[in-house]
């Protein structure tokens, strides 16, 4: 199934913003600001890396819905 990488990427500059803006992770502040130019794959890889399931992010095929 396709996965929507915008929301993926909404959802990755999410979780990377709180620690950018604080202490606790100065390195979030590089991450957050690459999360734009960063391909399906790498997007992909980063989210993986942080703990995010990109099958959530799963576009339900609208064939398979029962009406």
């Amino acid at each position: 199934m396709p996965i929507d990488f915008d929301k993926l990427r909404g959802r990755l500059k999410g979780q990377l913003a709180a620690p950018a803006i604080g202490i606790r992770f100065p390195g979030a502040f590089a991450e957050l600001s690459r999360v734009d130019s960063l391909s399906e794959d790498e997007l992909i890889e980063l989210a993986e890396r942080m703990g995010i399931d990109p099958a959530d992010f799963e576009i339900p095929d609208s064939a398979s819905r029962w009406f």
